[in-house]
């Protein structure tokens, strides 16, 4: 077998539960060709969650994330995990310094994994608003960072920003664990109502991190009516004067698009998903940095993928 078939098989083997022969299967692999990033990264998970994990098996996991990283220092996942490694080694310290070096480059990915930290182990709150804050203006359209800034804020006793968070989270096309958020979200209902609030409504705000203005709460009720045509005609009125507007409504043209398929309307599905991939190219086109190009890039070519099928 070759080295790529051996590092399948120990993915497949893992998913079994097979943790030995999973490691022993990846460590084949790696033997074969010592450049496979992916191998060395997943040499260094296995290792990371082994049921009776030593403190070798993490020392050797570290290593293994290491040499990933060598070999792919931009891989943002061999980054988090590096980090989540160094953390269970009681070398907090380490992990941020690795991820703040993304932080200079303005990279989501770092910035969510310092505010998952600090909301959930560094106990320092502010600081995890900050970065969290920055990975949502970062990559508006991935929903961890809004779901991870939900916790927190709910944490902080901010009910309505948090619902507001979690609310961000389920319209993004990522949104990392949806059942989370939106039973966190109903949670807060309950609760507002129970004291006789409203739960508020969606605030959409631009890159800057300011609110937009009400013609974007009428695109969204359009979508949540499941006036499509409706919401398509607005958007591209007001892309004619900010094209960002396809970046912002990216997430609910996605599912919108997934919706009119699933209803047999393959026109207006293949509509929706032109302008998703619209607002997920405009979106790629503005990174600032290498880092964050590459991991918009991803994006891009993730919603091309999903796209596909819809049109």
């Amino acid at each position: 077998m070759s080295a790529q078939e051996r590092y399948e098989r120990s993915r497949a083997l893992f998913k079994r539960g097979d943790h030995a022969a999973a490691l022993a299967a990846v460590r084949e692999a790696i033997a074969l060709d010592p450049a496979m990033s992916e191998a060395h990264n997943f040499a260094g998970w296995i290792l990371l969650e082994l049921p009776s994990r030593t403190a070798a098996d993490l020392n050797d996991a570290i290593a293994s994330f290491h040499e990933a990283h060598r070999l792919a220092p931009l891989d943002p996942v061999v980054v988090t995990n590096l980090c989540n490694a160094l953390v269970a080694a009681d070398r907090a310290g380490d992990a941020i310094a690795l991820a703040e070096r993304g932080v200079r480059t303005n990279d989501a990915d770092a910035h969510n994994w310092l505010g998952w930290y600090f909301a959930h182990a560094g106990n320092d709150l502010a600081r995890a608003f900050t970065h969290l804050t920055a990975a949502t203006r970062a990559r508006p359209g991935w929903g961890v960072p809004w779901l991870h800034l939900g916790l927190a804020l709910e944490k902080s006793g901010a009910p309505r920003d948090a619902w507001l968070a979690y609310d961000s989270a389920i319209n993004c096309r990522d949104s990392h664990d949806p059942a989370l958020a939106r039973r966190r979200r109903k949670a807060l209902e309950q609760d507002m109502r129970a004291r006789g609030e409203e739960p508020p409504r969606q605030v959409w705000r631009g890159m800057d991190g300011k609110p937009l203005g009400p013609e974007y709460d009428a695109i969204d009720r359009a979508f949540h009516e499941r006036r499509f045509d409706d919401a398509i005609a607005a958007i591209e009125k007001l892309a004619a004067v900010d094209s960002m507007v396809t970046v912002y409504t990216i997430g609910l043209t996605e599912k919108a698009a997934a919706v009119a398929y699933a209803n047999g309307q393959f026109d207006l599905a293949r509509r929706l998903a032109d302008l998703a991939e619209r607002g997920a190219v405009e979106f790629a086109s503005g990174a600032t940095s290498g880092a964050e190009g590459l991991g918009r890039t991803h994006d891009l070519l993730e919603l091309r993928r999903r796209l596909a099928s819809w049109r």
